[in-house]
């Protein structure tokens, strides 16, 4: 298994995952599976690309995306905002591995912390993000797209790294 950022002509790709993300775990992000799937061909180069303001790690086996993280690196601070593996892949170590890697990626931006929200009714994320390193850190509010979801905020601190 291979970590790699995506790149414009990696669209195609962040395409597929990203849309079998949504279609998995519609309830695990603020974008719907409609929003990103009316996006053209410009639309998804641009997010792929390193102009990007979310900056997606894809997680590929044998030249298939199983996994992908993305986050928002701003100000010393990096938001990861969205991070799904296909089932298939699951309980493989892909999900640590991806955050794993975003980490990295955020202490060489110089982001000294990590936040996330993730949805109270997904324990698994939960889990591992804790693993981690990650910490509760309050109440977030509900998911823009199903406001019967409630969200939690989470922080990794590099100070916690062993």
């Amino acid at each position: 298994m291979e970590i790699v950022p995506t790149r414009e002509d990696d669209w195609e790709s962040l395409k597929k995952i990203r849309l079998e993300s949504l279609r998995d775990s519609p309830d695990a992000f603020g974008i719907t599976y409609g929003e990103a799937n009316s996006l053209n061909q410009d639309q998804w180069q641009l997010i792929a690309s390193e102009e990007s303001s979310v900056k997606f790690l894809i997680a590929r086996c044998g030249g298939c995306a199983i996994g992908l993280i993305g986050g928002v690196y701003a100000n010393g601070e990096c938001e990861l905002t969205s991070m799904w593996v296909s089932p298939a892949s699951r309980r493989s170590n892909v999900g640590s591995r991806l955050v794993e890697a975003l980490l990295d990626h955020a202490l060489s931006e110089g982001c000294g912390r990590v936040t996330l929200k993730v949805s109270d009714n997904n324990k698994p994320a939960f889990k591992l993000y804790l693993k981690m390193g990650f910490e509760f850190a309050g109440e977030a509010g509900v998911l823009k797209g199903n406001k019967t979801i409630k969200l939690k905020n989470m922080v990794w601190h590099a100070a916690s790294r062993p």
